[in-house]
C-alpha cells in the first residue's frame, strides 16, 4: 500500500481452534522499511488476546488423539470394481492414519507434555520452547513450624531450603535477623539468605558436599541446622564423628498433595524429594524425571529409571536442562 510516507506493508495471522469454533486475531500494518519483528509482534497480540489458553487447549487435545491412535487398529482403503454398465466408483473407509504416520503429519505440531511438581511462575513458564504443554501443580504443600527464640541465639548455623528462610522471617517478622556464620545448600537458598538473613560463607551444591566442608574447617564446634521432618541426609551424623555439635531445629513440614497425570507424559520435574514421593502416591513412573539438585535425584531412582539432574538450584536452571534435552 501508498500513503505519504512512503510504502506499507500490512501483517495479518489468525489462530484456530481445531475445530475452527474459535479464532484469534491480529493485524500490524507497519512502514516498509521497519518490518523486523513484524511477526514476533503479531503473534504476542494473539498470545496476550488469550492465545496460549488456546494453544495449551490444542496441544491436550492433539496428546489425547495420539493416544487415541495407538489403541485403534488402521484400517485399510477397499476399493471395489463396478458391475458392467455402472458408474465406476471406490469405497473408501474412513481409515485413521498409523501412528508413525500421523507422527509424520504432525511432525510440525506436536508437542511435549509436561508436569511440574511445583507451580512455576510465569517468567519461568515463559522460558520453555515452542511446542510445550505443561500441568503446573503444586504436589506438596509446605507449613511453617513456629521457632522458638533460643534457636536464633547462634552463631553458626545450616539453611539448606528457601523454605527454611521463609519460616524464620515468619516466626520473628518483627526482628531484623542477621546471622554471623551462615552456611547453605544451593544458589537458590543463598539469594534469598544473602537477601534477608546475612552474608553467606560457604554454599554447596548437596548437603553432603557441605558436611565434608565443615568436618574438615568445623571440628569441635557447634552449629545450628534448621530443617524439615522430611529430610533424609545424613549430614548430623557426619558432623558427630568430627565432635561438631548439631542442634536440629523444625523450621518446617511438607505435606503431599496428590494428583492424578495422565499416562501420556513426556517429563516430570521434581524439585525437592517430597515431591517425588507425592506424585508416584498416586502415578507410575514411565516418564522422565528431571530433578533439582542431587537430594531429589536420589529419592527418584527410588522409583524413575530415566532422570537428568540439574546441579544448579532454581526453577530457571530445571527448565534450561528440559530445553536442551528435547532440542
Amino acid at each position: 500500500k501508498k500513503w505519504r510516507g512512503g510504502s506499507q506493508i500490512e501483517l495479518r495471522g489468525v489462530l484456530l481452534s481445531l475445530d475452527g469454533q474459535k479464532k484469534i486475531d491480529a493485524s500490524k500494518i507497519v512502514k516498509l522499511d521497519e518490518t523486523e519483528g513484524l511477526g514476533h509482534d503479531c503473534a504476542q497480540d494473539i498470545i496476550l488476546a488469550g492465545g496460549k489458553k488456546m494453544l495449551d487447549d490444542i496441544g491436550l487435545q492433539l496428546i489425547k488423539e495420539r493416544a487415541r491412535r495407538k489403541s485403534v487398529p488402521t484400517k485399510k482403503v477397499v476399493k471395489t470394481r463396478a458391475k458392467s454398465g455402472a458408474k465406476k466408483e471406490s469405497k473408501l473407509s474412513l481409515a485413521m492414519p498409523s501412528v508413525d504416520q500421523a507422527k509424520s503429519l504432525a511432525k510440525s505440531r506436536d508437542f511435549i507434555s509436561l508436569v511440574s511438581t511445583q507451580k512455576l511462575a510465569d517468567e519461568h513458564i515463559n522460558r520453555l520452547r515452542d511446542r510445550y504443554h505443561i500441568e503446573n501443580l503444586d504436589f506438596v504443600q509446605t507449613v511453617y513450624a513456629e521457632i522458638p527464640p533460643e534457636a536464633v541465639r547462634t552463631d553458626s548455623m545450616i539453611i539448606t531450603s528457601p523454605a527454611s528462610v521463609k519460616s524464620l522471617l515468619a516466626s520473628f517478622p518483627r526482628l531484623n535477623l542477621r546471622f554471623k556464620n551462615i552456611y547453605c545448600v544451593g544458589e537458590a537458598t543463598t539469594r534469598l539468605v544473602e537477601e534477608r538473613l546475612g552474608r553467606v560463607l560457604f554454599t554447596a551444591p548437596t548437603t553432603r558436599e557441605l558436611a565434608i566442608y565443615l568436618c574438615q574447617n568445623m571440628s569441635g564446634r557447634a552449629i545450628t541446622y534448621f530443617c524439615s521432618t522430611t529430610r533424609r541426609d545424613d549430614l548430623p551424623v557426619m558432623l558427630a564423628k568430627h565432635h561438631i555439635k548439631v542442634t536440629e531445629v523444625l523450621a518446617y513440614e511438607t505435606r503431599p498433595i496428590t494428583h492424578k497425570i495422565s499416562e501420556e507424559i513426556d517429563g516430570v520435574l521434581f524439585f525437592n524429594p517430597a515431591a517425588v514421593r507425592s506424585y508416584v502416591q498416586s502415578n507410575s513412573a514411565k516418564a522422565l524425571a528431571f530433578c533439582m539438585g542431587e537430594m531429589t535425584a536420589i529419592e527418584a531412582r527410588h522409583y524413575f529409571k530415566d532422570i537428568k539432574t540439574s546441579r544448579h538450584m532454581g526453577p530457571e536452571y530445571m527448565l534450561q536442562l528440559v530445553n536442551q534435552h528435547f532440542a
